[in-house]
C-alpha cells in the first residue's frame, strides 16, 4: 500500500554534499601548500610573531659653503631610504623613525619584518 513517488530528480543526502565541500577545500590548502613549497607563492606566516628587526641609516651630511647638506631631510626621504634598505636585505618594510638634528647629521631608524 505504500507507493513511492518516482521523482526525475534525486535529492543530495546531507553527507554528499559535506564530503563534496570538505574535498574542495582539502585540495584548495593542498594546492595552497604546493605553492608555498615550489616557491610561486611566500609564506605568508614566515615571520609571523618576530619582532622587527632596527637598522640605522647613516646620514653623510656635508658643510658646503658653511651650510649642513643632508641627504636625508625629512621623514618621506628616510623612508624611501628604508624600503630600499629593507628590500636589499629582504625583508619587508614595516616603519622608520626620523630625528632632525639642527647643528649635525639626522637620525633614521628603519625596521623591517
Amino acid at each position: 500500500m505504500n507507493k513511492k513517488k518516482f521523482s526525475l530528480f534525486i535529492k543530495p543526502k546531507p553527507i554528499r554534499g559535506i564530503l563534496v565541500y570538505l574535498s574542495i577545500f582539502f585540495f584548495f590548502i593542498t594546492l595552497f601548500f604546493f605553492f608555498i613549497e615550489m616557491g610561486l607563492m611566500e609564506n605568508p606566516l614566515k615571520n609571523f610573531g618576530q619582532p622587527p628587526q632596527s637598522f640605522n641609516i647613516i646620514d653623510r651630511c656635508s658643510l658646503i659653503a658653511g651650510q649642513l647638506i643632508h641627504p636625508i631631510e625629512t621623514e618621506s626621504d628616510c623612508a624611501s631610504m628604508c624600503m630600499a634598505e629593507c628590500e636589499v636585505r629582504s625583508l619587508k618594510f614595516y616603519s622608520s623613525n626620523f630625528t632632525s638634528n639642527l647643528g649635525n647629521c639626522n637620525d633614521c631608524i628603519c625596521l623591517c619584518k
